[in-house]
């Protein structure tokens, strides 16, 4: 019987190049005769992305990407996830490894370490020593270029592997999800969820670094821009206290998970849900405004952040929000935090900047607070 071939566009070389039917992407990518630095590590197939592993089946076009853009390193990033787990796994008999906030161009880890059988329940510190035998375990795995499997099975199926291992996190998750198959990925016999492509082998991890991070671990990958070198370790003290806040936060709610959402959703508490993180985010506005009040030379408040994070909610008619205006224009104007003020606020249907005008008793006490977005092309204000 004659191979049915198939018609495949490769977007890198803007070629069409014949190919069996069922073959993978990396035997794709071989047939190109190309050469790629850094890759590749995974493709867009019809613009979803894929392993190499993936096999076709039909005409389509390809663009295999490598560590240089985003979805390159995320997929390069999810496999030394998965190759981290792993050694901890093999060193820490009992541990629970949680991969964390992005942060110092990296990633935080909390390694949970159970305490000494005298001390159930408690968790032990992680030490140097710990970190540094980590980081040899995962050299030694990806030294011994072992390949990553893709598996599909039902969902079903899936619930109970991670049940029977203790992984109620993401037996929540396949739960919520309806999905009537679920992928999961082997290396060596550990097994585990990814949501998205995986490189298809440990020797593809050729650079990355450990370190002690506050009381977890950071987790180094390579720059995007320069991907020979680390991306630079720089110190986010207070951002990392916002995602421990964040944290807090969750546990207030009892939420940590995609799962655990999906389950309080599915309840009907969602209406109970959003009230809990409204009044929490009320309160931290009114420390935030008592702050800006104590500061008796501010002049000028900027909020920053990048596009859909709360800027123009921030202006929102609120309690907390008249208690941060009211406070900013007593700090501003000198006047007593009872003045009354009358506020205005000027947006755009895409707004680089929200200006808001207080206009107080006395033409001298008027001031201007900007709510600017840095990612935004720079606006000019007239001088107030």
């Amino acid at each position: 019987m004659e191979e049915q071939m198939l018609n495949i566009r490769c977007l890198n070389s803007e070629q069409t190049i014949q190919v069996p039917m069922g073959s993978t992407l990396e035997e794709i990518w071989q047939m190109t005769g190309l050469a790629m630095d850094y890759g590749p590590v995974c493709a867009r197939v019809n613009n979803k992305v894929e392993g190499l592993r993936y096999r076709v089946y039909k005409d389509l076009q390809v663009e295999f990407l490598n560590v240089t853009t985003p979805t390159g390193i995320r997929t390069y990033t999810r496999s030394l996830f998965f190759v981290l787990c792993k050694a901890a796994h093999e060193l820490f008999p009992g541990c629970s490894l949680s991969i964390d906030i992005p942060v110092s161009n990296g990633y935080y880890v909390d390694l949970y370490l159970p305490a000494e059988e005298s001390q159930p329940g408690q968790r032990r510190p992680v030490t140097l020593d710990d970190v540094g035998r980590l980081r040899r375990r995962m050299q030694e795995i990806i030294d011994r270029a072992l390949p990553i499997h893709r598996k599909e099975c039902t969902t079903e199926e899936a619930i109970s592997m991670f049940e029977q291992r203790g992984a109620h996190s993401k037996v929540k998750l396949l739960r919520s999800q309806g999905l009537l198959y679920t992928t999961y990925y082997c290396l060596d016999g550990y097994t585990d969820y990814f949501y998205g492509a995986m490189l298809t082998n440990t020797s593809q991890i050729y650079l990355f670094g450990l370190e002690k991070y506050f009381d977890g671990l950071l987790l180094r990958i390579p720059s995007q821009e320069h991907p020979l070198e680390l991306g630079e370790m720089t110190h986010q003290d207070k951002m990392f206290g916002i995602f421990k806040e964040h944290h807090a936060w969750q546990d207030i709610v009892n939420l940590r998970t995609v799962g655990d959402l999906n389950e309080v959703v599915e309840k009907g508490f969602s209406a109970r849900l959003i009230q809990v993180g409204e009044a929490l985010q009320e309160k931290k506005m009114a420390q935030i405004a008592d702050e800006i009040a104590q500061r008796k030379s501010v002049r000028m408040v900027l909020i920053a952040g990048p596009s859909s994070s709360g800027k123009t909610t921030t202006l929102q008619p609120s309690p907390a929000a008249a208690f941060i205006l009211l406070l900013i224009s007593s700090t501003l104007c000198r006047t007593s935090a009872t003045a009354s003020s009358g506020v205005t606020a000027h947006t755009r249907q895409n707004p680089s900047f929200i200006s808001l005008s207080l206009h107080l008793p006395s033409p001298q006490s008027a001031g201007c607070l900007i709510f600017y977005n840095p990612q935004s092309s720079p606006a000019k204000f007239p001088a107030r």
